[in-house]
């Protein structure tokens, strides 16, 4: 994406929810191009697709966007591990029920959080 006409470098952010999620912060982790990345009821492993410590510590520093539903346990304590490795984070949690692109229809207000985060991530 950094490469193509119209987007500006460094303002380039992955968003993924369920697997989605893990394949976005793998994604993240191998490209440096990646400034932020958002994961939406991601799980520690999804049928061998993991994201673990060493993920994190690829994805470094770069913003993420961690959310999750209370009603979800595992995506919540996925979220919670997750946080604990530090990083420039932001953590939400719904009380909705929903996993995956489900919680962003179930949680009108998670979606306009997730877009929020983006332009104040994005646009500098």
């Amino acid at each position: 994406l950094s490469t193509r006409p119209g987007i500006r470098p460094g303002a380039v952010a992955l968003v993924g929810a369920s697997l989605g999620a893990n394949l976005a912060a793998l994604a993240a982790a191998r490209g440096a191009a990646v400034r932020a990345v958002a994961l939406i009821s991601p799980s520690l492993d999804y049928r061998g697709v993991r994201v673990d410590a060493a993920v994190m510590k690829k994805i470094g520093g770069r913003p993420m966007w961690l959310a999750a539903s209370t009603e979800d346990p595992y995506a919540l304590r996925t979220v919670k591990e997750l946080m604990g490795a530090g990083g420039a984070y932001e953590q939400r949690l719904s009380g909705a029920r929903g996993h995956g692109t489900g919680l962003l229809v179930a949680d009108q207000e998670l979606a306009g959080a997730l877009v929020d985060w983006l332009r104040r991530t994005l646009i500098f």
